[in-house]
């Protein structure tokens, strides 16, 4: 307001409320944008037994509801270092094995975690629109909402929107092409196609065996769940725990059946509750099958009963061993 007419200092501003039940004086109005107040005059002082100048402006903003939920915005997972995820490991398990299995088994989770931390990289998501859109976007509020204060603005509206619509269309193909390139050179198309998907499209339904169509998530889940429960079911039936018997602990593990088992992990799979990513578990693979080996052996030579939910054990089926790894739970 300053930057319309000056007043003296003994002179005041009163804002004065629609419904005339407000009368605040004005010392100083902030706006980002002096085209946001027009039509600014100062009325005739009145008798009010006051030296109070009445201000009249016309006041042009653009209208937001604040109290809109508004959608989180989405943060991309992380990527590694897998060289100096492998470094890393390396270094923190070179320590000496602690005397206890919980000692060692936690000293094993601190070793994998502080790697995957200092081989973390984040990941900037790539922007789809242009900042040439953006500016176009900017200049259409402006118009729509009359901020411009041009002449012809219907007509400029009208164009610019014809415009916009162009430059939108280009910086998503833009954006859908750089997208495929990199799912192409990365080997994981799937993963893009479920990127550029913007809707879902249920494509299968579970039927009930009188064939009609399941309605409720519980009967569906229910009916997944007896599936892969029967699905993966041992032969030989559940595992029960008998240290001392002669058939399950009579082998103890060794390094190469840990090897093994840590380079089938998925790279890609979420973290356990111990926070070690199965990532970090497979890179560091030929430095931690030794120390979790030794591990395993120990804990079947001690009997200790309260790893059982931590460490799967070995399974047999038939005359095949199949080793279970905690990271990943990866058979």
């Amino acid at each position: 307001m300053n930057s319309f007419f000056c007043k003296g200092r003994t002179q005041r501003w009163t804002w004065r409320s629609p419904n005339n039940q407000t009368f605040n004086e004005i010392d100083l109005l902030l706006t980002p944008d002096r085209r946001y107040i027009s039509n600014v005059n100062v009325l005739r002082k009145f008798d009010a037994s006051s030296d109070h100048h009445l201000v009249q402006a016309s006041f042009n903003y653009i209208a937001r509801c604040t109290d809109a939920p508004r959608r989180p915005a989405r943060k991309p997972p992380p990527e590694f270092n897998r060289l100096a995820l492998k470094l890393e490991a390396a270094i923190s398990l070179l320590e000496s094995p602690c005397p206890t299995p919980a000692r060692e088994y936690a000293c094993l989770v601190d070793a994998l975690t502080h790697a995957a931390r200092a081989a973390k990289e984040d990941v900037q998501l790539p922007t789809r629109i242009s900042a040439t859109t953006r500016t176009l976007f900017h200049r259409r509020r402006q118009l729509f909402f009359g901020l411009a204060n041009t002449p012809h603005a219907a007509i400029q509206y009208a164009k610019l929107n014809k415009t916009l619509r162009k430059a939108l269309a280009a910086d998503l193909h833009a954006h859908h092409l750089h997208t495929l390139e990199q799912a192409v050179a990365a080997n994981h198309l799937r993963r893009a196609r479920s990127k550029l998907a913007t809707s879902q499209t249920q494509v299968m339904h579970l039927r009930r065996r009188d064939g009609q169509h399941m309605t409720t998530t519980a009967e569906a889940a229910a009916l997944i769940c007896t599936f892969y429960n029967d699905l993966y079911r041992s032969i030989d039936g559940p595992f029960v725990y008998t240290p001392s018997s002669s058939i399950a602990w009579a082998q103890l593990l060794s390094s190469n059946e840990v090897f093994r088992a840590l380079a089938q992990l998925k790279s890609q799979g979420a973290a356990r509750p111990d926070r070690v990513l199965p990532l970090a578990a497979k890179l560091a693979a030929p430095h931690l099958a030794l120390p979790l080996c030794l591990l395993f052996n120990n804990m079947l030579a001690d009997d200790v009963k309260s790893f059982q939910s931590l460490f799967a054990h070995p399974v047999y089926k038939g005359k095949e061993r199949i080793l279970a790894i905690p990271f990943g739970n990866k058979k």
